[in-house]
């Protein structure tokens, strides 16, 4: 299995798609140094670190994170059906399911590391732009707020992994990362109804830690169930898939 995983990593090294993905990293840290300017020059209001992260974790988790991570799940699951390796790759001495384990543990492996990348532009973007010291305790609540709801927004990639792999085309994922954003629109114009609303868990769960929003009813209750039955979902229809 490690050698799957190696030859996965491998795959996504040579591919210029993830430099496209560092690149897309740099939407949210970007929209929030713009407000943060407009804030302190345009209005005279005082910006911190907190309001900063705020509007780009809210870029991300919203409209970026889900249309990123999206694309690049279709492109992990999808491109072999695309270009018929997959015959190829179901005659190695591996099974299916441990093929699939390595590909859904590469994606999330590189996922995270796009998480921890956008969390360092965002960490940049504040130090250029807010004149707020960065304290120790800032820095460590800012940090793992970050990290677990980028977290949060992983446990839906076995769902658009499913979708891929069903109906072995790339436009159905991105269909549905794109009804992932709506949905998350639609639940921030109603913050009584939103929280329910099993996609927008991460982005209330911002809110609420800010002080933005009242608390949530449930988080990782939801996101842990849906993320083990969409991947044994996952498993079996890539294990009973016939490939000709």
């Amino acid at each position: 299995m490690f050698k799957m995983i190696r030859l996965e990593f491998m795959k996504w090294k040579r591919s210029k798609i993830l430099l496209g993905a560092i690149a897309t990293t740099l939407i949210g840290p970007f929209v929030a140094s713009v407000s943060a300017y407009s804030k302190q020059h345009g209005s005279n209001l005082p910006a911190d670190w907190d309001s900063f992260f705020a509007v780009a974790l809210q870029v991300n988790l919203s409209l970026l994170f889900p249309i990123l991570f999206g694309a690049l799940s279709a492109y992990a699951f999808v491109q072999e059906y695309q270009d018929r390796t997959i015959i190829n790759l179901f005659t190695l001495p591996e099974s299916r399911a441990k093929i699939l384990l390595a590909k859904m543990f590469t994606v999330l492996g590189t996922l995270l590391m796009l998480i921890v990348v956008c969390l360092v532009f965002t960490l940049i973007g504040g130090r250029l732009m807010l004149s707020v010291p960065l304290t120790f305790e800032t820095l460590l609540r800012l940090s793992s707020l970050s990290l677990i709801t980028g977290i949060m927004v992983l446990c839906f990639i076995p769902v658009f992994a499913y979708i891929g792999i069903k109906t072995r085309h790339f436009i159905p994922p991105l269909v549905g990362a794109t009804g992932f954003t709506l949905l998350n629109f639609a639940a921030l114009v109603s913050p009584t109804y939103g929280p329910l609303v099993p996609t927008s868990i991460p982005v209330f769960y911002l809110l609420n830690a800010i002080g933005w929003r009242a608390s949530i009813p449930f988080v990782w209750s939801v996101l842990l169930p849906i993320f083990a039955l969409s991947m044994l979902l996952c498993l079996r229809e890539y294990v009973n898939q016939n490939i000709h």
